[in-house]
């Protein structure tokens, strides 16, 4: 079982919007170490398309990150590659990433079209 930080089933909460009729379900805000067990939960909970937010650590002050696994864009840009293979259809960043780290997805992607 997934578990939201809140203390809710990931299963239970995807069948609580799941009225209010949804486009894509995403998880956000988790390690990214994580996010494979979350895309896996999701997709098991419902047919709509899944995504991604992973972050690179937890703030510690208004103006501070502790980036305790930091993952430099290339890297970050390599695990949203193998989120997408896990059927991601959206990808992104959140707390403690930056804008390189997604222009690395994005150059990323660029290079696997050609």
């Amino acid at each position: 079982d997934v578990w939201l930080l809140s203390g809710e089933l990931l299963a239970d909460a995807v069948a609580a919007v799941a009225p209010l009729g949804p486009d894509a379900l995403l998880v956000n805000c988790v390690p990214a170490p994580e996010i494979a067990v979350a895309l896996h939960a999701l997709a098991a909970c419902s047919p709509l398309p899944v995504g991604a937010y992973s972050n690179l650590g937890p703030p510690v002050a208004v103006d501070r990150w502790a980036l305790e696994d930091v993952v430099d864009p290339a890297g970050y840009a390599a695990l949203a590659r193998q989120w997408v293979a896990l059927g991601a259809r959206i990808v992104g960043g959140c707390c403690g990433t930056t804008p390189a780290h997604i222009a690395a997805m994005r150059d990323s992607r660029l290079r696997a079209e050609r």
